[in-house]
């Protein structure tokens, strides 16, 4: 410990009291750990009385701080499992997210070629009915009448609306 004996201009002078303090902090504010092992000399305990003491003090800290280090460790490496098996949690439910988002865009595909399909398939039955009717009719669909020619152009183009030729295409 120290007196202030002068104050000076830049700097002040300071005397010794002829006494000694060990302060030791802990930095990690542990429930169980002692925050502050203190030992001053004054007139009525010596210095050299209570290092006994404070080295006792001292190793039981150390002793719960290697303790509470291993602990520390410990739940540090668990946290580090559990964020690890999180992330790969986490990467699993995006695949099986983005095969689902997959299936349902295949799904809808398909759905989209059936219903151009249903089209071109009624348009292949109203043709069906025109060709019948006109026979009944007594009608020629010859391809060089304009119904015959009519009825080809019809059935080409239902032939390219049509989706399974370029569907069965894909699959070869």
């Amino acid at each position: 410990m120290a007196r202030k004996t002068r104050e000076g201009y830049v700097t002040d002078t300071w005397d010794a009291l002829g006494r000694l303090r060990i302060i030791l902090r802990s930095a990690i504010y542990a429930s169980a750990a002692p925050s502050e092992i203190k030992v001053r000399d004054e007139d009525d305990k010596r210095l050299e009385d209570q290092l006994n003491d404070m080295l006792a003090r001292l190793r039981r800290a150390v002793v719960g701080y290697e303790a509470r280090e291993i602990r520390r460790k410990e739940e540090a490496t668990v946290a580090a499992i559990e964020a690890q098996r999180q992330e790969v949690l986490r990467w699993h439910n995006d695949m099986a997210a983005a095969a689902a988002r997959r299936e349902t865009e295949a799904l809808d595909a398909m759905m989209a070629e059936a219903e151009i399909w249903d089209r071109a398939e009624r348009g292949r039955r109203y043709l069906h009915h025109i060709e019948q009717e006109a026979r009944v009719l007594g009608l020629s669909v010859d391809d060089s009448t304009a119904l015959g020619q009519w009825l080809q152009r019809a059935r080409f183009a239902l032939g390219l609306m049509d989706p399974t030729g370029a569907r069965l295409e894909e699959a070869k």
